[in-house]
């Protein structure tokens, strides 16, 4: 990484000795790491460097089992000074059949596809599940393809600014719109228990490091600002894990430190990991197969266009929510939807000191 702070993604830091049981294991992943930095700063550059290591293979254990590429190089090379060009095929996949967007996306992994499809199989089942639960009493859900429909729907409200991460990044567009459905379901004022904020449900460390945080503004809420943000981490990834796109998705939950250690000492993930890892795969397959599952994705109107329209009003004296509401006539759930760096769950109260600019929608 760029930075020696301790970065957390998933609201989970990386720095936790715990994991290595023995001083050679340390050595080790100490090892891997200096390896994997030389070789991505080589990727970085264009350059190749002049000893590469030998062909290795690394076999992880249990569920999170992952072959590593047969290649002299440990980390893939990946020119991230021409970032549209890392591989064109992650630009087409609404265009695959289902064998073809298989083996794009699994990579020849078959206890994934195993995994990833049985999830896809509960998305289409779900509500033949739901009754059985209900028959029983029991207090279980699963989400449906109904679901699906209205999170994937919400989500063309951010349209251009994940298109604009995809451009931008290489991270083919189901796989972007499966993690907003599995970390905030679509919604730019998602906050969870842990801390983390946001349509990509940054963690208030992570967010600080890319200068989210501005002193009592919180950016993480702001689509727009941490889309342009969360560059940053994903071409992170794609130096370290080029287009293994599990292992990516892996790491942004849980930071490539941990996930690169999961594959060097042999551990599988954590049941919270391969959920997270499983679920957003299931939801970009069926997002790059929409039409064969019978989903109909509604286009809703752009966040962009919405801000556009809006019009800047000062506040005087400080106000809560309800009183803009009342004075100018407006929906409290408009006026908050329009000023989620102010407006957003950490703002118990919903107050607007005076001095700050709200923007009211026409």
């Amino acid at each position: 990484m760029a930075s020696n702070k301790k970065r957390i993604y998933g609201g989970k830091s990386e720095a936790d000795s715990s994991i290595f049981p023995d001083p050679f294991s340390r050595f080790k992943a100490y090892l891997f790491g200096f390896t994997a930095a030389a070789l991505g700063a080589a990727a970085l550059f264009g350059q190749t460097p002049s000893k590469p290591a030998e062909p290795s293979t690394v076999t992880t254990s249990g569920y999170s089992s992952i072959q590593e590429p047969e290649s002299k190089n440990t980390v893939p090379k990946i020119n991230l000074k021409n970032k549209n060009t890392l591989d064109t095929k992650l630009n087409d996949w609404y265009s695959l059949s289902p064998s073809e967007l298989k083996k794009e996306m699994f990579q020849g992994q078959a206890w994934l596809e195993k995994a990833v499809m049985k999830r896809v199989d509960d998305f289409v089942n779900a509500e033949a599940l739901n009754r059985q639960y209900r028959a029983k009493g029991e207090k279980r859900y699963q989400q449906t393809l109904k679901d699906l429909e209205t999170i994937f729907s919400r989500l063309t409200t951010y349209k251009d600014y994940i298109t604009d991460v995809h451009k931008s990044t290489g991270w083919p567009l189901p796989i972007l719109y499966g993690m907003t459905f599995r970390e905030s379901e679509s919604r730019h004022d998602a906050y969870s228990p842990g801390g983390d904020a946001g349509l990509w449900q940054i963690s208030y460390a992570t967010g600080k490091d890319l200068g989210l945080i501005r002193g009592n503004k919180d950016y993480r809420f702001d689509p727009k600002e941490s889309s342009e943000k969360i560059k940053v981490l994903l071409n992170e990834l794609n130096s370290i894990y080029g287009n293994k796109h599990h292992l990516k998705i892996a790491a942004y939950n849980q930071g490539p430190n941990r996930t690169s250690r999961n594959i060097i000492e042999g551990r599988p993930w954590t049941p919270h990991v391969r959920e997270h890892v499983v679920t957003i795969m299931a939801a970009a397959y069926i997002n790059a197969l929409s039409k064969d599952y019978g989903i109909s994705i509604r286009k809703m109107p752009l966040y962009s266009d919405k801000l556009k329209e809006a019009y800047p009003v000062k506040i005087e004296t400080t106000k809560t929510l309800g009183d803009l509401a009342r004075k100018y006539g407006k929906p409290e759930s408009e006026i908050a939807f329009l000023n989620p760096v102010i407006l957003n769950p950490q703002n118990t109260r919903s107050l607007i000191a005076a001095g700050q600019y709200i923007k009211l929608p026409k």
